[in-house]
């Protein structure tokens, strides 16, 4: 009897950045999470990450053509946009966020957030469609030299 070559499914994710991003629903509200695998981990800050030293600093920037980047670097508490992290399985780590735009009620699954760069201290990720801010329409929010 023949073998049947099993394949996976084209739209199935390679092997992935490690870094993921997922809304999650308490008593006190929505929130979104961002995990850290600790291969991911080893990757960014070339060592793995311990929650009691080291947090995360998130940054979106709102710009058309920008809003589907999240920039991540790794800083110390000391750092006044630091977000802590909790130790999570197999040396992983996350955070917990407030929601940056409107969601719909409910969970959405973990997914993973591919690289698309970075510059020296941060790293850029893309974020799925539902975490991208609403862009800032032109003109609004710039410097008056800039119109």
């Amino acid at each position: 009897m023949p073998l049947i070559a099993v394949r996976p499914l084209p739209s199935a994710d390679k092997a992935g950045t490690g870094v993921s991003i997922a809304l999650g629903e308490t008593r006190a509200g929505q929130h979104i999470r961002i995990g850290l695998t600790e291969a991911a981990a080893k990757k960014l800050a070339g060592r793995p990450l311990d929650p009691k030293k080291d947090c995360l600093k998130l940054s979106i920037n709102d710009d058309a053509g920008k809003n589907h980047l999240l920039a991540i670097e790794i800083v110390t508490s000391k750092d006044p946009q630091a977000i802590p992290l909790s130790s999570g399985p197999r040396g992983g780590v996350s955070c917990k966020v407030q929601c940056w735009r409107q969601v719909p009620n409910g969970k959405l699954p973990s997914r993973q957030m591919a690289e698309v760069g970075g510059n020296g201290a941060s790293t850029l990720f893309k974020l799925p469609e539902w975490a991208r801010p609403d862009a800032r329409p032109k003109g609004a929010g710039g410097s008056l030299m800039e119109r």
